[in-house]
């Protein structure tokens, strides 16, 4: 089963299906085939509609050349493919995002990896998990721990 989310107004549902394919908006009526959202060089997993539904987070992975993927980060999109924009910061593992009820907030997770050296883990710093709020803030967005 696809991940997505329906529309606040229940007359669309997003979904993404994989690896090679983008994500998909559908009208829930049945009278007009599903419509791709080109995310370009990302993955898109797990979209999620905002409460106002101008706009679309989702998980993406960046394709890299030898056909892995690249950690994912949170990103948003307009339901008609504009507007694509990274919204998590730094680097390492980000995914998870949850709307706030007005939409002017994602709540995300953020795995943060220990330090390495030679390709292994440090000793004596653990992967530790922590969930961020991102705000819109003027044309960006703001951050914090939470």
């Amino acid at each position: 089963m696809p991940a997505g989310s329906w529309s606040p107004d229940g007359s669309s549902f997003v979904f993404a299906t994989g690896k090679y394919a983008p994500m998909y908006v559908v009208d829930t009526d049945g009278r007009t085939p599903p419509r791709a959202i080109d995310t370009g060089f990302l993955m898109a997993m797990t979209p999620a509609w905002s409460p106002d539904g101008s706009r679309i987070a989702f998980e993406g992975s960046e394709r890299l050349a030898d056909e892995a993927l690249g950690d994912p980060r949170v990103y948003k999109i307009h339901p008609d493919g504009t507007g694509l924009a990274q919204v998590s910061q730094g680097i390492g593992w980000a995914g998870g995002a949850k709307w706030s009820p007005d939409g002017r907030r994602l709540l995300y997770l953020v795995d943060v990896a220990p330090p390495v050296q030679d390709g292994q883990p440090v000793e004596g710093y653990p992967s530790t998990v922590q969930l961020v709020v991102a705000e819109r803030s003027g044309a960006g967005w703001s951050h914090r721990v939470v």
